[in-house]
């Protein structure tokens, strides 16, 4: 199983996706970007694992996440460099979302 997140000005939407991509479950909240970007990697985080205990599952079931964020990023160290209709930069989401869902490779 797989997690997916698109993070955008309005809207966070998360899927769980299984290894054939198929849509297992999904869950949204209002972004609200003027709340800072550690409360939307919370909500992330939040919105991720009512869908894995929905579907029954644990976070161990989960192989990755990935995150779709609306400007530039730094991959290999989770890093959203810029991120403009968020107003963010040099935003640690990654490090962010590992305080809520430990152990989940992103």
């Amino acid at each position: 199983m797989r997690i997916g997140v698109d993070v955008g000005g309005t809207n966070i939407a998360v899927g769980l996706v299984d290894k054939d991509g198929k849509i297992i479950a999904t869950g949204s909240r209002p972004a609200e970007p003027k709340r800072g970007y550690a409360a939307i990697a919370k909500d992330i985080a939040e919105i991720s694992l009512e869908l894995v205990k929905r579907c029954g599952l644990d976070v161990s079931d989960i192989e990755a996440m990935g995150i779709g964020v609306p400007g530039v990023a730094d991959n290999e160290k989770g890093v959203v460099l810029r991120a403009v209709n968020l107003y963010w930069t040099k935003v640690p989401l990654v490090k962010e979302i590992h305080k809520y869902i430990d152990g989940l490779w992103m």
